[in-house]
């Protein structure tokens, strides 16, 4: 119990700091990230793909940080409420909700987000951070946009063990938030003519399709292993502090 005990202050604090830095992150990145990017090409004549009105809501990466943030918040609420003692319904909904919720957003998107960069980076940088954008993005803000949210997920999973939903109810969770972020960028290409990524321009049929089957693949994979890495880091273990509901 002592250990049990131990492990929930140290996620407690994980938590309250996931918490804090993409908070922060995001306001940085709003306050003055943007803004100074945006006087820069206005100055010289040239359009920021951050300026029109639709601003930086186009881009995975504000997605995911937003859901990073979301994701700590719930873990912050639900350490409180099990460190109260208070063993409710409510209690073990909390935490299945969490669960669900790394399971189906966090994990898989936060993942895509650092694999994909970095990929992308490694192949040549200008096809996903052009040099350019050294002038405003700080080093720690790109890290803690695309670096820090696998390792931090990582560590969140080792130091508490998360029941997994069903894969019909995670799997569903996780379509849903891909199928509407594709639709939105569609909408923005096709309709208001701002293609966040550009390469989708030029893709017709069979091409997008196998694209657009790729990624829902690698998302699909992405599920698997974050359902994987939860069972090797608790493997053996039988006794929990709560006895977690599943969201099925």
């Amino acid at each position: 119990m002592a250990a049990a005990g131990g492990m929930l202050v140290l996620s407690t604090i994980l938590s309250f700091l996931g918490l804090v830095l993409y908070s922060y992150g995001l306001f940085y990145n709003t306050a003055y990230v943007n803004p100074s990017m945006d006087a820069y090409f206005k100055k010289i004549g040239v359009a920021s793909s951050r300026g029109d009105k639709y601003g930086m809501t186009k881009f995975l990466t504000m997605w995911n940080m937003v859901f990073q943030l979301t994701y700590f918040f719930i873990c912050c609420v639900s350490d409180l409420v099990a460190s109260s003692g208070a063993h409710s319904p409510l209690t073990r909904k909390i935490a299945a909700f969490r669960d669900w919720f790394l399971a189906a957003v966090a994990f898989p998107i936060g993942t895509l987000v650092v694999t994909v960069f970095w990929g992308l980076w490694a192949i040549d940088r200008e096809l996903i951070f052009p040099k350019i954008l050294d002038e405003f993005f700080p080093a720690w803000l790109n890290h803690v946009m695309h670096t820090t949210v696998l390792p931090i997920l990582l560590l969140d999973m080792f130091l508490v063990r998360h029941r997994y939903p069903s894969k019909l109810t995670g799997i569903l969770g996780l379509a849903v938030v891909a199928l509407s972020y594709l639709s939105w960028i569609l909408w923005l290409g096709f309709v208001a003519d701002i293609w966040v990524y550009p390469f989708l321009k030029v893709m017709e049929g069979p091409v997008f399709v196998g694209f657009i089957l790729t990624t829902s693949v690698l998302l699909l994979g992405m599920y698997l292993v974050g359902e994987k890495v939860s069972k090797v880091f608790w493997r053996g273990h039988t006794d929990y502090d709560f006895e977690m509901a599943k969201l099925d």
